[in-house]
């Protein structure tokens, strides 16, 4: 279309690209200004004076308002709140963009939205810290991230399971140095050509001998005492034993199925020794981190298009489950709040989070009810709250927010519960543009 005031042409119905009027809010003025002109021209020729007067007034005040919306739209800083989510009316598919700024021009450039849940979905960010996996979303213009307070904070709990998790992981890598050992001194044998040799001379020699005190028994057996037949046969059982214990050796030396298994096992049991070793370095990490409830360490965050951040600044909650975050970036695209304290039981909405680091997965739902646990209000829903989840936006299907997904109940399908978004202006509303 064609803007009234500039005459520049775009697709968009919404804003002028060009001058940054807003085209309803501009068409309402004018007609104001074709009824002060009517009613002007009706009052007759004593009444002309004035009415040019209101016109020029009007021409004036229109032309403030259009340089007022100009400026305002390419301000880096500042990103009008019809510059966020409000793009489109529900079920209307995206055809218009508005004025891009930023961040938001980036993520709309690499994943442009083509509904309401995508625009939302541009605004939520996956989390990753030694600890684990989790979500969160964009709740204002000057990039704030909203979370779970147990996404970034590694509890006392954790830590005990993790130092018992070390502890296993330790007897572990002990137990796998130990059988190698022993398999890499059984190959060593087994491939040994020296050795073999030496065990077969070994072999021809007890033989020999063995022939040689048979032959002493028999010459002798009746003219030595029962003391030194005893000691003669303790001497021939001594030497059959080795030979069969030689003998069975070398079989097994030469033979080649037991060679591979014995070559197998060794590969097996490094491989296992090395994973142990890579969980246990990876864990001891954690444990650094987590000293004195550190909060933070390592923080990355990435958006839609793949880009990552690192965390300059974190907030945590006293009277809930939540955290608000700042990577130190401006411009961002952001979820707004649902204005209804509640939606109705069986309305539809949706999750968006990375179930087992499943990036920006979108599931559906209802809203089950609201729920009072341990003195906490909560919306319960049945759409699929996974680990990963945690701390994603749960959302109506205008695209606003309405929770922040937070717990499920262990050993159920279909029972999940979001902290209300009111509770995020409750306790970071100080921080929050």
């Amino acid at each position: 279309m064609k803007c009234p005031k500039c005459n520049h042409e775009q697709a968009s119905s919404i804003e002028c690209e060009a001058c940054g009027i807003i085209f309803e809010k501009y068409y309402k003025h004018q007609k104001r200004l074709e009824e002060i002109d009517k009613k002007g021209s009706a009052s007759g020729t004593g009444n002309s004076s004035g009415g040019m007067i209101w016109i020029v007034l009007g021409v004036v005040v229109s032309s403030i308002i259009a340089v007022i919306f100009y400026y305002s739209s390419n301000d880096n800083q500042t990103i009008s709140p019809e510059q966020s989510v409000q793009i489109v009316k529900p079920n209307e598919s995206i055809k218009d963009k508005p004025v891009l700024l930023g961040i938001k021009k980036q993520l709309y450039a690499a994943r442009p939205p083509r509904n309401n849940i995508e625009i939302a979905r541009n605004a939520t960010v996956f989390i990753e810290s030694d600890w684990g996996l989790g979500s969160g979303f964009f709740i204002d213009a000057d990039c704030h991230i909203v979370t779970n307070r147990h996404v970034v904070e590694f509890s006392k709990k954790d830590r005990e399971m993790l130092s018992d998790q070390l502890k296993q992981l330790k007897r572990i890598i002990e137990q796998e140095e130990r059988a190698i050992a022993k398999i890499e001194r059984q190959a060593r044998i087994v491939f040994d050509d020296d050795y073999r040799r030496r065990q077969m001379n070994e072999l021809e020699q007890r033989k020999e001998k063995l022939i040689t005190l048979k032959r002493q028994y028999n010459d002798y057996k009746y003219k030595l005492s029962y003391d030194q037949l005893d000691r003669l046969e303790d001497a021939i059982g001594f030497e059959e034993e080795e030979i069969v214990r030689i003998e069975k050796e070398l079989n097994t030396l030469y033979n080649g199925e037991y060679q591979q298994e014995l070559k197998e096992e060794l590969e097996k049991r490094k491989d296992r020794l090395n994973e142990a070793k890579e969980r246990y370095e990876k864990y001891s990490r954690k444990m650094d981190s987590s000293k004195f409830g550190a909060v933070g360490v390592d923080l990355k965050i990435t958006l839609v298009d793949d880009t990552e951040y690192s965390i300059s600044s974190i907030e945590l909650s006293d009277n809930h489950d939540l955290a608000l975050l700042s990577p130190g970036l401006s411009g961002c695209p952001y979820i707004e709040a649902s204005d209804q304290d509640q939606l109705e039981q069986g309305k539809k909405v949706y999750t968006i989070g990375s179930p087992v680091g499943l990036k920006y997965t979108v599931t559906s739902g209802i809203v089950s009810g609201y729920r009072k646990l341990l003195d906490e209000e909560f919306i319960q829903t049945d759409a699929p709250i996974n680990p990963g989840n945690s701390g994603g936006p749960l959302i109506d299907d205008a695209g606003k927010v309405i929770g922040v997904n937070s717990a499920i109940i262990k050993n159920t399908e279909g029972i999940g519960f979001a902290i209300p978004i009111k509770a995020v202006f409750d306790d970071f509303g100080r921080y929050i543009n």
